[in-house]
């Protein structure tokens, strides 16, 4: 195993997953490549309270100067109000955030070569399509996320990827 792909979405699973793919990444001195999939669907309720409790002053950073030409409210509950307009944006704070985080724990673990990579659509779609890109030879992801009301009605990231994927997936619970 010299490439493992990790997908991260910020869930207790997601966090599990990134563990073992750290562990794994050591253990046989590999390349560890951590990718978050910024879903582009509505921001759920949970996105919208980590963004105002977790990531407020980063949001209003990056998006204070955009929003001031058009509402008089910059603050982040202003900001979500707006969802339309800046739901790619939150994502983008919130996964950059999360691969930052996931990059120094896996260093501070000892893994040496870590790569990360922010994306943006269907998250099953993508883990396949970089896995396979990157040469992963193994992924690593959670068996469930944030999505869960969703995956019951449309089938779990992990289970598609374990259908889809041409190399060993580990789903982590």
């Amino acid at each position: 195993m010299k490439r493992i792909l990790v997908a991260i979405d910020g869930s207790d699973q997601g966090r599990k997953a990134l563990e073992l793919g750290t562990d794994l990444a050591v253990k046989f001195e590999g390349d560890l490549l951590i990718l978050h999939v910024a879903n582009e669907r509505p921001l759920s309720d949970r996105e919208k309270s980590l963004a105002e409790i977790e990531y407020g002053p980063e949001l209003r950073q990056r998006l204070g100067a955009r929003v001031a030409e058009t509402a008089d409210d910059q603050s982040v509950t202003g900001i979500l109000a707006r969802e339309a307009e800046t739901a790619t944006m939150i994502r983008a704070v919130i996964g950059e955030r999360l691969l930052a985080d996931a990059e120094m724990s896996a260093r501070s673990k000892g893994a040496k070569s870590v790569h990360t990579t922010l994306a943006h659509g269907d998250p099953a779609t993508l883990i396949l399509s970089i896995a396979a890109d990157d040469k992963a030879d193994m992924i690593v992801l959670g068996s469930r996320g944030f999505g869960e009301f969703r995956a019951h009605m449309l089938g779990s990231v992990s289970h598609k990827v374990a259908m889809g994927a041409d190399v060993t997936v580990v789903t982590v619970r």
